[in-house]
């Protein structure tokens, strides 16, 4: 039913915002700027008809968390759509922070003498500890 319908449309609007994103073609966010702030204005009208017409309850903190994180997305997206009026930035370098963490935390090895080897089993000798 009505899941079913909200679960295709957003797939369809997410399909077409990823598209529009690496393809850099900003008019391809509106489907989905203008669909989750519908979404996002129906959960506030359910949160406040809710707070006014019953209790506090504990559904209510759900609720303004999810306006929270509806909000939060919707937000970031639409940065990116204002950002998308600008050209597409070239390629850069892309660091590896694995590898950059692995090398900042193993050992510093020094090149050391090939000539300063340490001695042979054979030659070292236990020695009593002196008295």
């Amino acid at each position: 039913g009505l899941f079913g319908v909200f679960a295709s449309v957003s797939a369809l609007v997410n399909s077409l915002a990823s598209h529009g994103i690496r393809t850099w073609r900003r008019n391809f966010l509106l489907p989905w700027l203008a669909f989750f702030l519908v979404v996002l204005g129906m959960l506030i009208m359910h949160m406040a008809h809710s707070l006014y017409f019953e209790q506090t309850q504990w559904r209510h903190v759900f609720l303004f968390f999810a306006n929270i994180a509806v909000f939060s997305c919707w937000r970031h997206m639409h940065k990116q759509y204002i950002l998308m009026a600008l050209p597409r930035p070239q390629e850069q370098t892309i660091v590896d922070v694995e590898s950059v963490v692995r090398e900042y935390l193993s050992p510093v090895t020094t090149m050391s003498n090939p000539k300063d080897l340490p001695p042979k089993y054979e030659e070292v000798e236990e020695l009593p500890p002196p008295v």
